[in-house]
């Protein structure tokens, strides 16, 4: 089964750990890469992100802890056990340890479910888990640019120079209602909590099938949404408007 997987969680700084958690945090056990399921859990017990993030991982980890004692025995169980064993030891935090081998008390497992068990538990106890190391964000340092020109100013240095203006781009309204779409999608899964306007930005420019998707675009696309009465702002937090 192809299980979804993002790789770098663990050395994202905190606003694109934000984005880049989102979809896993809403998928079922069977749907997580066991590699992605290690990389959260260690993450759910940093007490230096953002409060949002943590209340979600933190719920997710329960979750999957209800679900990881659930597995039922057999091949659904055995498969998953493989990939915790092709994974790095060290990769696996201690909550997650104690939750896989704590199948090992259940009655009446299968021996192949047992053996597998035993290699878990070896593979494990070879290396100890590694230590979580959140990435600061950068601080941008923002030089002082040259006095605004006017608009008599800035024509007369262009005939100066021979510069022409440059060109205004159309915008293209696939891309436009691809935005729209993508960001009531995600605000549909926050209710009346809403999401933070940067975590709007930053997801939907993960997500979108360009590379240069600007941040203007998304402002654009969410203020046409508000204008239509579809979401509402508050608090630089943005959600759809039947949820208030």
């Amino acid at each position: 089964m192809k299980r979804a997987h993002i790789e770098g969680l663990r050395k994202s700084d905190p606003i694109t750990l934000s984005v880049l958690a989102q979809d896993l945090v809403r998928k079922p056990l069977v749907g997580v890469d066991p590699r992605s399921l290690a990389d959260l859990f260690a993450l759910a017990d940093e007490e230096s992100l953002p409060v949002d993030l943590k209340r979600d991982l933190c719920k997710f980890r329960d979750q999957m802890l209800r679900e990881i004692a659930d597995l039922p025995d057999g091949h659904v169980l055995q498969e998953w056990l493989d990939d915790v064993l092709q994974m790095e030891a060290g990769r696996v935090p201690v909550v997650l340890r104690t939750a896989i081998l704590a199948r090992t008390e259940d009655f009446n497992l299968r021996p192949v479910t047992q053996e597998k068990l035993a290699a878990v538990q070896g593979h494990f106890n070879e290396t100890a888990a590694v230590a979580v190391e959140i990435t600061k964000p950068q601080v941008r340092v923002v030089q002082k640019g040259p006095d605004v020109l006017s608009p008599e100013a800035r024509k007369a240095r262009r005939v100066a120079t021979g510069k022409s203006r440059a060109p205004r781009v159309e915008k293209d309204p696939e891309r436009s209602r691809w935005i729209k779409a993508d960001l009531t999608e995600r605000l549909s899964n926050y209710g009346g909590t809403g999401l933070k306007q940067s975590m709007l930005i930053a997801g939907a420019k993960h997500r979108a099938p360009w590379t240069d998707l600007q941040d203007v675009e998304v402002m654009t696309a969410l203020r046409q949404l508000e204008k239509a009465g579809k979401v509402k702002k508050s608090v630089n937090r943005w959600a759809l408007s039947h949820a208030w």
